[in-house]
């Protein structure tokens, strides 16, 4: 009985240094040149570093943040949607949002829906901006997320049809429409 004990303990240790050496290559780490974006909502109804008034937004940086995220969406467009998928081979919503905004602007956002949405100053659908996340509820207690790119447009991870460009007038996601946050980089 001791040595079946002994052999079940430097098995467990053994699936646990596995699970932390898997699990530490293929986490998201920070990098020292990514801002990071926090969740606190005292930070997220005023301006920080991260933030910056969106008069300073010009027609530009526009153009150029269009053309960041359209390049980005050719590159995943299709990809199959996953539940906490984060790779080509499967993505969800928040995932790739975080994986845009860390790849094209090199801003560190929450990996969550729930905690994206805490992040930034609030936008209203009038006056969304390329680059902006939006978000909708889709369900009692579901929410999704994407980025707006213009002309009533947003790029996602769509459950049914993986990643795609949508329009938020659509008869789907328009009543679904919850808001919009901005993070200016």
């Amino acid at each position: 009985m001791n040595e079946k004990f002994c052999k079940l303990v430097v098995r467990l240790i053994a699936l646990t240094v596995c699970c932390v050496s898997i699990l530490s290559c293929s986490s998201t780490r920070p990098n020292q040149n990514f801002r990071s974006v926090t969740t606190n909502k005292s930070q997220s109804s005023q301006s920080s570093s991260v933030f910056q008034d969106s008069r300073n937004l010009d027609s530009r940086s526009t153009r150029q943040t269009l053309n960041h995220l359209n390049q980005f969406y050719k590159q995943w467009k299709g990809t199959p949607y996953r539940y906490g998928g984060i790779s080509k081979n499967g993505i969800d919503c928040s995932g790739f949002v975080y994986l845009a905004f860390r790849q094209l602007f090199e801003v560190n956002l929450p990996r969550m829906t729930e905690s994206q949405r805490q992040v930034g100053i609030n936008v209203q659908r009038k006056n969304l901006q390329v680059g902006d996340m939006v978000f909708f509820k889709t369900g009692k207690k579901v929410l999704h997320v994407g980025i707006y790119t213009g002309n009533d447009q947003f790029v996602h991870a769509s459950t049914s049809i993986g990643v795609t460009k949508s329009s938020l007038s659509n008869q789907y996601w328009s009543p679904r429409f919850l808001g919009a946050r901005r993070i200016l980089y």
